[in-house]
C-alpha cells in the first residue's frame, strides 16, 4: 500500500508540472472515473468471501465458477455504467465550473476511459480478488506492484516527457498497466498454480 501511494505521488508530481489545466482535468476525471467502478468494487469484495469459502471446502471447481460469474457480472455493471456516463460527460462536467480548455481536455480523457475501461477495469481489479481469496496473495501483489512501477509510472514519464502527450500520456500509461495486469492474472489463473496455495 505504501509503494502504491508513493507511485501516485510521483505521477501527481509529473502532472503538476503540466500546468493548471492538466491538474484540474486529471482531478475531475479521477473522480468521475471512480463512479462506474463502485458496483464492480462491491462485487470484488463479495468474490473474496465466496471464493474463500469454496477454497476452504476444497471445491476449486465451484471457486472457478464463481470467479468467472462474478467477474462477468462486474464487467457488465461497469460497462453499462461507462456507456451511460459516456453520453452524459457534458452534464457531469458542468457542476465543476471548469474553463473551456479544461472541459475539452477532461472530455477527451473521460471518453477514452469509458471506452477502454468499460471492459478492462474489472479484469484488472475485480478478477484478481478470486486469486487472493485462494491464498495466491504474493503473486497478485508482486504482479500489481511491478506492473505499476514499470508500466504505469515508467510509461507515464516516457509518454509525457519523451513523446509529449501531456496529461493524456498518464492515462494511456494507466491503460497499459491494466493490460499487463490482465495478462499476468489470466496466465496465473489458467496455469492452475493458484490452486496449490494453502490458507491457514
Amino acid at each position: 500500500s505504501g509503494m502504491f501511494q508513493i507511485g501516485k505521488i510521483l505521477v501527481q508530481g509529473l502532472i503538476a508540472a503540466l500546468g493548471t489545466v492538466s491538474i484540474a482535468a486529471n482531478a475531475v476525471c479521477g473522480t468521475l472515473s471512480a463512479l462506474p467502478q463502485i458496483p464492480a468494487q462491491a462485487i470484488g469484495l463479495g468474490m473474496t468471501t465466496v471464493v474463500d469459502q469454496c477454497v476452504g471446502a476444497g471445491d476449486y471447481k465451484q471457486a472457478q465458477t464463481y470467479i468467472k460469474k462474478l467477474t462477468i457480472m462486474a464487467t457488465m455493471f461497469h460497462a453499462v455504467l461507462c456507456m451511460l456516463f459516456f453520453f452524459a460527460i457534458p452534464w457531469m462536467l458542468m457542476p465543476f465550473g471548469l474553463s473551456a480548455q479544461t472541459v475539452q481536455v477532461a472530455t477527451r480523457i473521460q471518453q477514452v476511459y469509458y471506452l477502454v475501461g468499460a471492459f478492462t477495469w474489472a479484469l484488472s481489479f475485480t478478477f484478481p480478488n478470486g486469486l487472493r481469496a485462494a491464498g495466491d496473495v504474493k503473486f497478485t501483489m508482486t504482479a500489481s506492484v511491478l506492473s505499476m512501477w514499470i508500466f504505469r509510472i515508467g510509461f507515464s514519464y516516457l509518454l509525457v516527457s519523451v513523446f509529449h502527450l501531456g496529461v493524456y500520456g498518464v492515462w494511456y500509461a494507466m491503460y497499459i498497466d491494466w493490460a499487463v495486469r490482465i495478462v499476468a492474472f489470466q496466465l496465473r489463473y489458467f496455469s492452475g498454480k493458484w490452486k496449490t496455495k494453502r490458507i491457514i
